[in-house]
């Protein structure tokens, strides 16, 4: 039975649903990011519980769920919690990213973003309040280069989130990447010819500051979160990679591939003459019987698929794709990249099958 969460500790409820929704799965993985998921909510409840006798009941019992966990998770050192927290936040904002790039954002997009945001945020309770002195610790400098970098995925998260649902609201599609967009261009820069012609690229709305006005975003994270479960349910789903497969959620990977096409080469039978021959001094010259033309031969040469089921398509093979064409596919072989360095065969070979996917039909 999910944890009733008083009103006076409302900021901590995120982190709270989360925890117990992990909860199902028995992973090393999942225990410890729901473990220190509840950890960051007592530290941020503390201060708000005051005397009210429904808050310091909440905190209780977290404290009673951390108690029962504390012992398994003595067996990793703060820092490979840390790691295991972090790795497991930058699958879900993968989960979300992708979609996003390529321009198929929806609800559940922004609600895997909220929640790719609450992962990052506890990742704070790993770093000291106190002002770091870079220089001094190469492991506490690499540590702060690291913060740096959930902060700004954090943010960004909250911000794709809220950006997505109020384009939904206005009835518009939602505008597709924001983040690392400058990254992301100087590596398409290098794969486009000199011959193509330079296109301007749309610009894309800045991030909000750290400092977000409370009262405009309140709203927006209480519409995100509700049913933000759903994406936890996607993320332990085997997304195997099956190119029959027509279910809808994999409709631009799976998609069968077109019929072979058929070449016939024909002998022009126009190429066999007529040939005539004279008899000598004549009264009449004899022609013989013209000779019948070759019978016509069909040669049929089927089409040549690649590794992962595709048609060639030797006019679309030889002529310019566009810098869109090649920004999608550069950023899903990256996701693909880096799913492989995580050990996730299955996110890589579904990214890998939507590069290819947006090649092919551009």
């Amino acid at each position: 039975m999910p944890l009733k969460v008083p009103p006076e500790l409302k900021k901590i409820t995120q982190f709270v649903r989360r925890a117990e929704e992990l909860d199902s799965e028995s992973s090393p993985e999942s225990r410890v990011v729901s473990y220190y998921s509840r950890q960051y909510a007592v530290q941020m409840g503390l201060p708000l519980a005051g005397s009210t006798p429904k808050a310091k009941e909440c905190l209780a019992g977290l404290l009673s769920e951390l108690e029962k966990d504390k012992a398994a998770m003595g067996v990793f050192s703060r820092e490979e919690s840390r790691m295991i927290c972090r790795a497991f936040a930058d699958k879900v904002f993968e989960r979300a990213n992708g979609p996003d790039r390529i321009g198929m954002a929806d609800k559940s997009t922004a609600r895997t973003f909220y929640a790719a945001a609450t992962f990052y945020e506890i990742l704070l309770q790993f770093y000291p309040q106190t002002v770091v002195v870079v220089g001094v610790d190469d492991d506490v400098d690499a540590k702060e280069e690291s913060q740096i970098e959930e902060d700004e995925k954090r943010v960004y998260c909250k911000w794709k989130a809220t950006d997505i649902l109020k384009a939904i609201r206005e009835g518009r599609k939602p505008v597709a990447g924001g983040y690392l967009d400058k990254e992301a261009e100087e590596v398409e820069e290098t794969l486009v010819t000199e011959e193509e012609s330079k296109e301007s690229f749309e610009v894309m709305p800045s991030a909000p500051s750290f400092h977000q006005n409370k009262s405009d975003s309140e709203d927006e994270e209480a519409e995100v979160e509700v049913g933000t479960e759903v994406l936890l349910d996607s993320y332990k789903k085997d997304h195997s990679f099956n190119p029959n497969n027509n279910n809808n959620n994999n409709k631009r990977t799976n998609s069968t591939p077109p019929p072979y096409s058929v070449v016939v080469e024909e002998v022009d039978s126009s190429s066999s003459s007529d040939e005539e021959v004279y008899a000598p001094p004549p009264p009449k010259p004899t022609i013989p019987k013209p000779r019948p033309p070759p019978p016509t031969t069909n040669t049929t040469q089927p089409s040549k698929k690649n590794m992962f089921g595709l048609k060639k398509n030797k006019s679309s093979s030889k002529g310019k794709v566009s810098k869109a064409v090649l920004a999608d596919a550069t950023e899903l072989t990256k996701f693909a990249l880096k799913a492989l360095k995580e050990k996730d065969t299955e996110l890589a070979a579904e990214r890998l099958s939507q590069a290819l996917e947006v090649l092919h039909n551009q």
